[in-house]
């Protein structure tokens, strides 16, 4: 007859034998998320950043090379952002070329000029979920691909 202690012997090692994938797919999973997180913080860095340069004068606030420069020195971990600039004023009427504000902007300030800088980049997942489809029949996990954005909007300085 078999001793009941050898039989738990092997119990501890199929069990780590189970357990250690799942936990290794969660680790992974969560360092994703972190990653993602991290990559986020940075777009609202840069678009900060971008958005910073901008307002220190109508000439900055003109300078879109300067803006993107300075928004992009902003997340010197993010290679390929995209960032674009647009300004409106809330001056009554619109100048010519110029877009106006909204007026939740223009309650305090009749007279000024706001400058928008938005950033975004596509954070690319370590693991596709979506290949888990083929696995469990209508399994449809995450995207791999997540979009990211980011928004600053500051008052010009005159």
């Amino acid at each position: 007859m078999k001793s009941w202690r050898n039989w738990h012997k092997g119990q501890s090692a199929v069990e780590l034998a189970l357990a250690a994938p799942i936990l290794a797919v969660l680790l992974v999973v969560a360092t994703d998320y972190a990653r993602a997180f991290y990559m986020s913080v940075e777009l609202d860095n840069a678009a900060r950043a971008g958005a910073q340069y901008a307002s220190q004068s109508t000439t900055t606030a003109a300078d879109s090379s300067g803006i993107i420069s300075a928004a992009k020195l902003g997340a010197p971990d993010i290679s390929g952002m995209t960032v674009t600039t647009s300004a409106c004023t809330c001056v009554s009427p619109v100048p010519s070329g110029q877009s106006a504000c909204p007026s939740s902007y223009c309650t305090n300030s009749p007279s000024a000029n706001y400058i928008e800088v938005d950033t975004k980049d596509n954070f690319t997942m370590v693991l596709n979920f979506n290949n888990f489809g083929n696995v469990v029949k209508g399994f449809k996990g995450p995207a791999s691909t997540i979009p990211l954005t980011a928004k600053a909007i500051m008052q010009v300085q005159e």
